[in-house]
């Protein structure tokens, strides 16, 4: 049976990493089912989970089992309560996701010079996130993914676009906290994804409630769903 994505389209906060990883042709469909999907992104490694019910969940992933190390996006509860059941001593991490699915980029006061990040630019970066290998963020910097801002010349901090696609990578340095720059980063990266023919799209912890309040007053925060991060 051939694939028909269309069903992705009648939910796109919950499929749009999915989606955009089918529109830059990084999406190895591995199992799927008429409202079902489990596939591969071969850039980052990540895999994506998506059924309404655990034994559809299960179905998809007896195709293809994770190993150790392999990380999987469950963009379902009923693919997370598989996953959990599968693998239980996988660590989770449950988030919520935003994306934004205005026509045209959103409007903002543009006071930072916002460039791509260059290679002479990654050991500053990786001096202050460590949450991306510095393999992971050496091709953010090769395939012009990560952003570097500046005031005045000084180094503010950066934003990118994490390998399977979802924005992140987000740091301002401490002295310059609390004057919107992350925000007008965030605004910034959005409209070049959306040059790009993606969906922006980004994800925060629900641990993180100061995030999650943040991310309802802004631009994204009418367009949410629940997923949730296996480590396997």
């Amino acid at each position: 049976m051939a694939f028909d994505e269309s069903f992705l389209y009648n939910d796109i906060p919950c499929y749009c990493g999915v989606i955009n990883c089918m529109k830059r042709g990084t999406a190895q469909i591995i199992a799927h089912g008429e409202q079902s999907i489990y596939l591969r992104d071969t850039l980052s490694g990540v895999f994506f989970l998506a059924a309404a019910c655990e034994t559809e969940a299960a179905r998809l992933l007896a195709y293809r089992p994770l190993a150790p190390g392999e990380e999987c996006e469950a963009l379902t509860r009923a693919a997370a309560e598989t996953l959990k059941t599968n693998y239980p001593r996988a660590k989770m991490t449950e988030c919520r996701q935003y994306v934004y699915l205005g026509s045209d980029p959103p409007a903002y006061e543009k006071r930072l010079d916002i460039s791509p990040a260059q290679p002479g630019d990654l050991p500053f970066v990786k001096r202050h996130y460590r949450l991306v290998s510095g393999e992971m963020l050496a091709l953010a910097v090769e395939r012009g993914e990560l952003f570097l801002a500046r005031e005045d010349n000084e180094k503010v901090g950066f934003i990118g676009v994490h390998a399977e696609g979802c924005m992140g990578m987000l740091f301002v340095l401490p002295r310059f906290r609390r004057r919107g720059y992350g925000r007008e980063m965030e605004l910034f990266l959005t409209g070049e994804v959306m040059k790009s023919g993606m969906y922006p799209y980004g994800q925060v912890f629900v641990t993180n409630r100061a995030s999650l309040a943040l991310q309802k007053s802004t631009v994204y925060g009418g367009a949410e769903c629940e997923m949730f991060w296996f480590l396997v």
